[in-house]
């Protein structure tokens, strides 16, 4: 149990299955993350790789199921020169396998969310989003 809080502690992995929100905010490796994640009904790998003003996120469910209304982000924003200017991002690029789909980018503080109009369901695929600032 205590090898599984140390995950928990360096991805702050969370996930309600009743809200359909998942979220990560890693402690270490912010440009270059991936770690193993596990819900009710399904497993898989989560990565984050952030270059210049680049952010590509994948969520890779390797088994199972994860039905998906919104994602959060923490601890994604690339470096800016400027402490005191916040980042903007452009729309997000989203798909699922092969199919591109529709979402909305929300900022509040320090936090980044990507909300789907419907709840998505990523079966044995994986969930690619590419932002760009």
């Amino acid at each position: 149990m205590a090898s599984w809080a140390v995950l928990l502690a360096l991805s702050d992995f969370h996930y309600s299955a009743p809200a359909k929100t998942i979220s990560w905010s890693p402690c270490i490796n912010k440009n270059n993350f991936n770690c193993f994640f596990s819900v009710d009904s399904g497993w898989g790998i989560y990565s984050q790789k952030i270059k210049g003003k680049s952010v590509v996120i994948n969520i890779d469910v390797v088994y199972g199921k994860l039905i998906l209304q919104t994602l959060c982000l923490g601890n994604i924003c690339p470096e800016r020169s400027r402490k005191d200017v916040a980042v903007r991002f452009i729309a997000p690029v989203v798909k699922v396998g092969k199919r591109v789909i529709s979402a909305d980018l929300i900022r509040k503080d320090s936090l980044l969310f990507i909300q789907f109009p419907q709840p998505i369901a990523i079966e044995n695929e994986t969930l690619q989003i590419n932002l760009t600032c």
